[in-house]
């Protein structure tokens, strides 16, 4: 490597370990708050029968009736109540099939107080829904206590019934559906039921997936998954940025597949529930995902060796797959009853969306990288980069580790201290590595 480049990895280096650790304040991380709508759906007898409870906080665009301090007027809300539940359907429909709506019928709404806890099940909800209402003097707060709803609808003779949810769509995807569905099977006494947690960004769920269903809309996520799941992507350029050249495509298919079979083999088994339930091991996977990018992004300032790399690639991808199982979380719900065909469907989304990435990528390197000048000066550039965001990525999710090991009865341990000897064990390998480079070049002029 001649010595005007070796100057520039020097400087990008410093400025990379200069810049990022120094000390700051960390950052907070606010949950956003998340109103949840109990729904039972059940289908029976050609028809399906729906009941929901929907906060009374939710009805704030409808202006209902208050009197007083703002209590509800029971006797001037009945027709915006009423108005309320032809809200509620057409913000959460439910679609045939082949996508057309479902026509609602409206049977039955009703006031229930902040400590009623009727809903328990889809018998117990349509009883509390069909039961006499509240005494017009009763005092209900305007934003306290909820509206409960039942609907029925026709049932589609095939195929699954799809819901959505656009609930109160100002509040965002804060407010979210708790779906049992129900069904009786033909010639079976017992119901079959699903459980689905859905909010505006899971868009139009099938209650009652088919496989090709199932199939489609995973294969669908784990594109998309590694496409936004911007970590995963710095570590995959930072993993082929040195061999960015087409001479190396064998070298970039040994790396690329050792990351796929160590992901593919921790996202099957963490999905099954095969992978430890304590509250820091979410913080302690992220927090290595982190480390795999700061560590490739310091290796490609060195020295990066094909063998090495395809060991890093396999070892860093195991902590990957338990990432993109924690991506996946409650939509396995949605799967239905083809839960590993959605696990297949999934992780080939995921293979897919990681190929066509590797793809674009190759040629804009290689392209760039016709000298071993300008090949070093692009791996530098997006390592530096890389490394800069995981280094900050790394501090944040060693803080939650903390938060997570505090929680769970330990004392918060102080995780920066492993910052500093990392990054002072990067510099020392890089002046190692030149040390070496200089000591061979002498020994040759020498012989």
């Amino acid at each position: 490597m001649p010595k005007r480049i070796r100057g520039v990895a020097a400087l990008l280096a410093a400025s990379l370990f200069a810049v990022t650790a120094a000390p700051r304040p960390a950052a907070s991380h606010d949950i956003p708050d998340e109103i949840r709508i109990p729904v039972f759906v059940r289908e029976t007898d050609g028809e399906l029968h729906l009941v929901a409870r929907v906060p009374l906080l939710l009805l704030l665009s409808l202006n209902v009736p208050k009197w007083g301090a703002g209590y509800l007027d029971f006797e001037r809300a009945d027709p915006v109540l009423r108005r309320a539940g032809e809200v509620f359907a057409s913000e959460a429909p439910l679609f045939q099939p082949d996508g057309s709506l479902l026509p609602p019928n409206l049977r039955a709404y009703r006031v229930a107080l902040p400590w009623d806890r009727s809903f328990t099940d889809f018998e117990a909800a349509r009883e509390t829904v069909l039961s006499d209402p509240l005494p017009a003097d009763t005092q209900v707060f305007w934003n306290q206590g909820f509206l409960d709803f039942y609907l029925t609808y026709p049932a589609p003779a095939d195929g699954s019934v799809e819901i959505e949810c656009n609930v109160a769509p100002g509040f965002g995807d804060r407010v979210a559906l708790d779906v049992l569905y129900e069904r009786q099977e033909a010639g079976g006494e017992e119901l079959k039921s699903n459980l689905y947690h859905i909010s505006i960004r899971e868009g139009r769920v099938a209650l009652d997936p088919s496989p090709f269903q199932a199939f489609f809309a995973f294969g669908r996520s784990g594109v998309e998954h590694i496409l936004t799941g911007w970590d995963h992507l710095l570590f995959l350029i930072c993993l082929i940025a040195p061999f960015g050249q087409l001479s190396r495509i064998k070298h970039l298919l040994i790396m690329v597949t050792g990351f796929t079979v160590a992901h593919s083999v921790t996202l099957v088994s963490a999905a099954l529930g095969h992978a430890p339930e304590a509250l820091w091991f979410v913080p302690l996977v992220e927090g290595v995902v982190a480390l795999s990018i700061l560590y490739t992004a310091i290796e490609n300032l060195i020295s990066a060796s094909v063998v090495r790399r395809a060991v890093l690639a396999f070892v860093f991808g195991l902590f990957h797959g338990f990432g993109f199982a924690f991506a996946l979380g409650e939509s396995l719900a949605f799967a239905g009853d083809h839960l590993p065909l959605a696990l297949f469907s999934f992780n080939l989304g995921v293979e897919a969306g990681q190929a066509g990435v590797v793809l674009a990528a190759i040629p804009v390197l290689h392209l760039l990288s016709g000298t071993d000048r300008s090949r070093f000066a692009v791996s530098a550039l997006l390592s530096v980069i890389g490394g800069h965001a995981a280094w900050h990525l790394l501090e944040s999710r060693f803080s939650e580790l903390s938060r997570a090991w505090a929680i769970s009865g330990g004392a918060p341990p102080s995780w920066s201290w492993l910052l500093w000897p990392l990054a002072l064990a990067g510099v020392a390998g890089w002046v190692v590595v030149v040390m070496r480079r200089r000591r061979t070049a002498g020994a040759g002029h020498s012989a």
